[in-house]
């Protein structure tokens, strides 16, 4: 019986450490206050006016109504009216989920606090790409947690899912890149080289999106989390410092630096 308590006290600690990176309780409470507006497009997540009502349901809802949900509320996830709101409702659904996923990823050479904060980034990151519009035939919780999954052990480098993009990377001094950016130099502009031209021009990314990548690297650097995926340039510690100066969520910030990432990486990859 002690031992079965424990178990539980753990898991529920894991939970709250869980919420607490996720940061979505602020958005949550606003999803509360807002509910009428930012769900006005599908009836199935409307009609509950509130997360707690919407929980109550789904503790005793069918496998397949539960689907139904999911698939409105990811749509609701791609409107600029209530993108934010959708997610966090999302998140808040698979907590128990996330914990359990973050339980078993937790190893004795990473802090647990590390692995929490990179589960909580993909979990946003994974949601929001995911193609809600045509939703493969799986069960959506389980697909959502199963790719975050992938994407936290990729970003350890566990198992065989290091992403050959970073495997193949090539280090470059200081004075062959240009001028790297100090990281608290703001929106200041790398200055030109050739290699920051190629993606400007032929990568498809703005001068403001690549210098935010910059700005990440150098703070990457900082830390020593080069050896990650992506070379710690998304990380959840780089995102987290740089945020605060451009005015955006952290959540907000690692997206953007993926997605820069994404079509530097597409482009790169169609000059081979």
């Amino acid at each position: 019986m002690s031992v079965s308590h424990e178990l539980f006290t753990d898991f529920v600690e894991d939970i709250m450490c869980v919420r607490q990176a996720l940061g979505i309780a602020d958005l949550v409470e606003e999803a509360n206050l807002t509910w009428p507006e930012w769900t006005a497009g599908e009836e199935a997540v409307g009609r509950f006016g509130s997360v707690q009502r919407l929980e109550l349901w789904r503790d005793r809802a069918s496998h397949d109504e539960v689907e139904t949900l999911f698939a409105a509320l990811g749509r609701l996830t791609q409107d600029e009216v209530g993108s934010h709101r959708a997610v966090a409702v999302m998140v808040h659904l698979l907590v128990p989920g996330i914990g359990a996923l973050t339980a078993r990823r937790c190893r004795g050479d990473v802090a647990s606090g590390e692995v929490e904060a990179v589960v909580a980034g993909y979990v946003w990151t994974t949601i929001l790409d995911y193609p809600w519009q045509a939703p493969p035939d799986a069960w959506i919780p389980a697909a959502i947690l199963r790719s975050v999954r992938r994407s936290v052990d990729r970003e350890f480098g566990w198992g065989d899912r290091g992403d050959r993009a970073w495997r193949e990377r090539m280090h470059l001094e200081p004075e062959e890149f240009g001028r790297m950016p100090s990281a608290s130099s703001g929106d200041q502009a790398l200055e030109a080289s050739g290699l920051y031209w190629w993606a400007i021009r032929s990568g498809g990314v703005s001068a403001s999106d690549l210098d935010v990548l910059l700005q990440l690297a150098v703070i990457a650097t900082d830390e020593g989390i080069t050896a990650r995926s992506n070379a710690g340039i998304t990380s959840r510690t780089a995102c987290a410092r740089l945020a605060s100066e451009r005015g955006l969520s952290v959540n907000q910030l690692q997206y953007r630096a993926r997605q820069t990432l994404g079509t530097l990486r597409h482009a790169a990859g169609t000059r081979r």
